[in-house]
């Protein structure tokens, strides 16, 4: 970010004992208590932004999961789940609906 750029300003309260430990660690860390902040904040979003994309792929059905599971070789295995076969493989395909992924 360029000096000139125009800048925010975001107050949030602490208790003496919060801002005091959040500004020894980020002296710990060899930074200011503003780039401390920042970048741990940037680093929570980009988590839970990874968190969300990981949860999005493995709930949520795509055009590539659909097709893996909506064909002719994966009836086989819905007439197996329809007779309720106790191999496991009732559970892990229930798992796999339940969840929306197929």
């Amino acid at each position: 970010m360029t000096n000139s750029a125009k800048r925010e300003r975001l107050t949030i309260d602490l208790s003496a004992e919060e801002h005091r430990k959040i500004k020894a660690y980020a002296a710990y860390r060899g930074k200011t208590l503003r780039e401390f902040v920042v970048e741990s904040l940037k680093t929570q979003m980009a988590l839970d932004a990874e968190e969300e994309d990981l949860f999005m792929m493995t709930t949520k059905a795509t055009e590539v999961l659909q097709e893996l599971w909506d064909n002719e070789k994966d009836s086989a295995y819905d007439k197996i789940l329809k007779r309720g076969n106790p191999s496991g493989l009732n559970h892990f395909k229930g798992q796999q609906r339940k969840h929306g992924v197929v």
